[in-house]
């Protein structure tokens, strides 16, 4: 099944404060105001959403907000989460179950501190089946786990803290293009502003081997996102963005009556690996599952895919195959991995 283009983002909104507030704020508060917000700026009423996904308190803010939805959605795996949202919600969009749904989280690292005192993660609380397993090799809070992690990627993949530096750099260079970012710029923060790979290294040791630079900051952030099928998307009075799809294959082509099209429509095994344009193999070979493709949505986005990597090669490969007539006697193949 292909999602191509199936829904569109048409509204996105943060909470009115953001960053360090003078008054503290709930986590429910920085969820409603980036609520209202993006309503007010799609023109779509809280009354239309028929989804909400967020990562734990759906049900809640359908609850507060007076709505009950067609379709509720707590997937809560940590900051990629709400990707996963925008995932689900074009599945549940595409299947005809629901036509708007609201993407929305509110946290608020930086308040609770003032409301209850401390701050952070904690780990899952007293007495919990994790604080039991982590808590007696002095794991205490995000950097401490994640410390761990970094040193396991580290010793099985040969990486560095210097790899793992550049997340931070690039995240600090996407802080400088909002201007509400707490990181915007040496004006808005003494820290601000870009930061390179050797600052995020020098900056003190928080859980070795992430520094200082390493880490998120605790602040207070709520965001908004609504998600809505073609027909709503081209009635709002936003620009859609269409989400072009999340399903993480790889596509390749081949002539339709090739012996390897037959063998994947008989059996869908396969095996890949990388190889220089020789077909010399380059990498280990990898188990997949591989089948092919008729959707013509997602023909249409796997052909918009190698345009966009192979430019002009690309558009000559495919007149040279209208010319001899093979472009429509292909054979898609679409390859996902085991």
């Amino acid at each position: 099944m292909s999602l191509y283009r199936s829904a569109a983002i048409v509204g996105a909104a943060e909470a009115l404060e953001i960053g360090y507030p003078e008054e503290p704020k709930t986590g429910l508060q920085l969820h409603m105001e980036a609520i209202h917000a993006v309503t007010e700026q799609t023109g779509i009423p809280v009354s239309a959403i028929e989804g909400v996904f967020s990562a734990g308190a759906s049900s809640e803010i359908a609850e507060h907000l007076g709505i009950h939805p067609k379709y509720i959605d707590t997937t809560s795996v940590g900051g990629c989460s709400f990707e996963m949202h925008v995932h689900h919600a074009m599945a549940a969009i595409h299947a005809g179950i629901i036509d708007i749904a609201l993407i929305t989280h509110g946290q608020n690292g930086w308040s609770q501190r003032r409301l209850r005192g401390g701050g952070g993660f904690r780990g899952g609380g007293g007495g919990s089946p994790s604080q039991e397993m982590t808590m007696s090799y002095g794991l205490s809070g995000a950097p401490s786990n994640y410390a761990h992690a970094m040193t396991a990627h580290n010793h099985r993949y040969g990486t560095t803290p210097e790899d793992f530096a550049h997340i931070a750099v690039v995240t600090r260079e996407w802080a400088t293009l909002n201007p509400r970012a707490v990181m915007y710029s040496r004006e808005t923060h003494e820290a601000g502003g870009p930061i390179t790979v050797a600052d995020v290294n020098n900056a003190r040791v928080i859980a070795w081997p992430l520094t200082l630079l390493h880490c998120c900051l605790v602040t207070d952030h709520g965001g908004a996102v609504i998600v809505a099928r073609p027909e709503v998307a081209r009635s709002v009075k936003t620009t859609p963005v269409w989400i072009a799809g999340c399903n993480g294959d790889y596509y390749v082509f081949s002539e339709g009556k090739a012996g390897k099209v037959k063998r994947i429509r008989a059996n869908g095994r396969a095996r890949i690996a990388a190889c220089d344009l020789r077909g010399n193999v380059k990498s280990e070979w990898i188990d997949a599952t591989a089948r092919i493709v008729t959707d013509p949505r997602e023909i249409e986005a796997m052909y918009a895919a190698f345009a966009k990597k192979y430019g002009w090669q690309m558009a000559v490969g495919n007149f040279l195959a209208r010319l001899s007539g093979r472009f429509h006697k292909r054979a898609i193949i679409g390859i996902h991995l085991a």
